[in-house]
């Protein structure tokens, strides 16, 4: 009886094995698309697609040998009516099976942004099946090419690049679709684009320049056309609406480094009350000072720099903070409410 049961219990055991489905896909015969970059043609008035794909068959190589391996991406540009007629186009051309499941980013050029472009976009992404709505938005007013020509520090791998893997970058805030599908669905909501710009002149490899990446700023857009790109180095402030943990910060004759920064909103009558709460460390100082003079003197600094920033949102206007949106108010409200900036500044 033992042995009976012995038997089937090891027949039973192998059921799985031949039943299981083989869910293996050999890389090489498969196109993953990692990034894409819609543009504008303005001579036609149609959409360029430029489709950034990983050259898996390099990369299946590069496993046993970083040796003779060739570029590790290459670049699929495809001129069409609609949004639809270039994705069907690429599938039709590609005898290779297209794969969207490991999109990680999409880039809009400036021409693409506006309120025509933008809705059919949404409509696009929300009716594919195929296309899952957790990649990462970015504006730019670089070339496609270019942005695509990147090189960087791996000859083997593409990851440490913010096309692959923009989960890296700590400074700014990173959008996804979802946040796209709130700003373009609701009236008084403001988005911030994280801004990227391709250049040279920052990287070479033997005395040659090459293209990297990097963000600089912020595109702000809402429903209503409000359509603003603002650089860092344009308008020193902007930094306070970037993710304030683990940077640094140069104020004057000081360093601050933010190991945790955060601000909220609260409104008291007719008054929006932004604070402001950080935490972190003077690397750089005046020695001449005490410690309290210059505590004093950094917290006027940052209260200063704060203050500019509601003083831009006013003067544009752009409602930087979503104050129409939290407070569930229309287009103007901002523009005519009180802002009162608090700080709360800890250094140790």
């Amino acid at each position: 009886m033992k042995k009976i049961l012995l038997i089937l219990i090891t027949l039973t055991s192998f059921i799985p094995i031949i039943t299981k489905r083989n869910d293996y896909i050999d890389v090489t015969k498969v196109i993953y698309i990692n990034s894409i970059c819609l543009d504008i043609n303005e001579e036609n008035n149609q959409y360029d697609c430029y489709f950034y794909v990983l050259n898996n068959f390099n990369l299946a190589q590069a496993e046993i040998s970083s040796n003779n391996v060739d570029n590790l991406a290459y670049v699929a540009k495809i001129t069409a009516p609609t949004l639809t007629e270039a994705f069907r186009k690429l599938n039709q051309i590609s005898n290779i099976y297209i794969h969207y499941n490991h999109l990680r980013t999409v880039i809009l050029t400036n021409k693409f942004l506006n309120n025509q472009y933008l809705f059919d976009f949404y409509q696009f992404i929300k009716d594919d099946l195929n296309l899952y709505p957790s990649f990462y938005l970015f504006a730019t007013d670089s070339k496609p090419e270019d942005i695509f020509n990147i090189e960087n520090f791996s000859e083997i791998s593409a990851y440490h690049t913010l096309l692959i893997n923009p989960d890296l970058i700590k400074s700014y805030k990173l959008i996804t679709f979802m946040d796209f599908a709130k700003a373009i669905t609701i009236n008084n909501y403001t988005l911030l684009i994280p801004h990227i710009s391709c250049v040279k002149k920052i990287f070479s490899r033997q005395d040659e320049e090459y293209y990297s990446l990097f963000l600089d700023g912020y595109t702000f857009y809402n429903k209503d056309n409000t359509l603003l790109t603002i650089f860092a180095n344009e308008f020193k402030p902007l930094h306070w609406l970037t993710l304030l943990n683990n940077t640094t910060y140069n104020l004057g004759e000081y360093d601050l480094y933010i190991k945790k920064g955060k601000y909220k909103l609260k409104k008291y009558k007719q008054t929006i009350i932004i604070t402001f709460t950080i935490k972190g460390t003077l690397t750089k100082k005046n020695d001449s000072l005490s410690d309290k003079e210059n505590f004093a003197k950094i917290n006027d600094l940052v209260l200063r720099e704060i203050n500019e920033l509601v003083n831009f949102m006013y003067n544009q206007p752009v409602d930087v903070f979503n104050i129409n949106y939290y407070f569930g108010c229309n287009y103007n409200y901002f523009k005519n409410c009180n802002v009162e900036v608090k700080l709360k500044l800890n250094l140790n």
